[in-house]
């Protein structure tokens, strides 16, 4: 096996792979600090599309992923959910993207749907940044998600460069990115969390100055 074909290997894997660390931390702390229901659903539509796209150019190695992403995309935001009950524009979002691919197979067919999805992981992840940046604490991220995608956005990025498609290199790029301004965020509120714990140690109470009574 080439590099190029086992860097779509492994792309692949992770890309289905990915979302398992979120799931798992969501379903241990229940608190959804700094996620966003939107990505999620914008995930749902993304990867249904993926499955659609895939499955007419008979891609069959590939539709394993997306099919086992939009699952847990399902979960994720059933997750979200319980602590955000109000998900109508989280729901218009992942409506009108879906419109929006479905448009573009209208106007371009299977050619401009592919590219469209290629480019579609900045806007995926545009309200996870956004919602990472506005919260003071972020704890409902999970770093090892960004990490995945990460690798996952670098391996698309070479298999594309490899393959002269420009579409697969702006994913990578574009994903790269989102991934390093979420763990770039989650490090700096991380840090600053530890910055500001009490240096006292546990179970002790700090001294308090005592008050003489004498006039």
């Amino acid at each position: 096996m080439d590099a190029v074909a086992f860097s779509a290997g492994a792309a692949t894997v992770l890309a289905a792979w990915q979302l398992v660390p979120q799931v798992v931390k969501l379903r241990r702390v229940a608190l959804p600090a700094g996620l966003s229901p939107t990505w999620a659903l914008l995930g749902i539509s993304t990867n249904v599309a993926w499955v659609a796209y895939r499955w007419s150019q008979g891609l069959w190695l590939g539709l394993p992923s997306p099919l086992i992403a939009a699952g847990l995309y399902i979960i994720t935001l059933w997750l979200i959910a319980g602590s955000q009950p109000d998900l109508r524009w989280a729901g218009v979002a992942g409506v009108a993207w879906f419109c929006c691919i479905g448009g573009a197979g209208a106007i371009g067919g299977w050619v401009l749907v592919g590219t469209v999805l290629g480019l579609s992981s900045g806007l995926q992840a545009a309200p996870s940044i956004w919602a990472a940046y506005r919260s003071g604490r972020p704890i409902g991220i999970a770093p090892t998600l960004w990490l995945v995608g990460l690798a996952q956005a670098l391996l698309w990025g070479y298999y594309g460069w490899a393959n002269a498609d420009v579409a697969m290199v702006l994913y990578g790029v574009t994903l790269s990115l989102a991934a390093l301004l979420i763990l770039g965020r989650y490090a700096y509120a991380h840090r600053a969390a530890r910055t500001q714990a009490p240096t006292h140690p546990v179970g002790v109470r700090p001294a308090t100055p005592r008050t003489s009574l004498r006039g």
